[in-house]
């Protein structure tokens, strides 16, 4: 069938990854299943030109290029079509995984206008969790991942919160984030992306709780029994 890559050429931008492709002819469920077996991902690339194109890349090449956090950005889909090889700026959409193993079944790209700004999402990281000081709490991140507005060569490879100040009781809000010039960020600005969890006061809190309704179920049922008592 021919060589089927994906990787990253190097460097930050996100126009830096390469997708090779082929064409295929066969689909359907029958054929999808049959490139599984042999190790390949089958593929569509919508909104190009002409009608959705059809694709075969490989799994374990696609399962790096996951790991390197291609998923919502700008990649260059190629492929050859007939004696030449066409390369289309897209947008790595969706993949579709299976529910119990997560092994990748279907992946979807859709191709853009480099002109024309589209919406996606930036992955969070979080540095700086050694450098805390110890008092007692539990950094809990509550989003992974922001909506972001921009032109596809802008798409940021990531966005970087350093959580080595948060401290007990405290959390940082996507209102702290700082997009470059011609990123605009879609999320709502008051959102809470991590927090520091009073994890010790919560359980006392909890053990507080369990041992008031502990004693109105007692109070409860001493009562019920003293009403019974006077009922005989």
């Amino acid at each position: 069938m021919g060589d089927i890559l994906l990787y990253k050429r190097g460097g930050p931008n996100v126009t830096d990854y390469l997708v090779k492709a082929i064409r295929r002819d066969d689909s359907g469920k029958g054929a999808n299943r049959q490139l599984r077996r042999e190790g390949k991902i089958p593929a569509v690339l919508y909104g190009n030109e002409d009608a959705p194109e059809k694709l075969v890349i490989e799994t374990r090449d696609f399962e790096r290029l996951l790991k390197q956090g291609a998923l919502g950005k700008l990649v260059n889909v190629e492929f050859k079509a007939g004696r030449s090889k066409k390369a289309v700026p897209a947008l790595l959409k969706e993949v579709q995984t299976e529910p119990l193993n997560g092994k990748v079944m279907h992946v979807d790209f859709q191709a853009v206008d480099m002109k024309q700004e589209i919406g996606t999402i930036v992955a969070i990281h979080y540095t700086g969790e050694e450098r805390r000081v110890n008092d007692g709490s539990v950094i809990q991140p509550l989003l992974r991942e922001v909506n972001v507005t921009c032109l596809p060569d802008r798409i940021p490879s990531f966005f970087e919160v350093d959580i080595s100040g948060l401290q007990a009781g405290e959390s940082i809000t996507v209102s702290t984030l700082k997009p470059e010039e011609g990123v605009t960020i879609q999320t709502p600005a008051e959102e809470v992306l991590v927090t520091a969890a009073l994890v010790h006061q919560e359980a006392e809190a909890e053990t507080a709780e369990g041992a008031e309704a502990g004693a109105e179920d007692a109070g409860a049922e001493a009562g019920g029994e003293a009403k019974e008592d006077a009922g005989k």
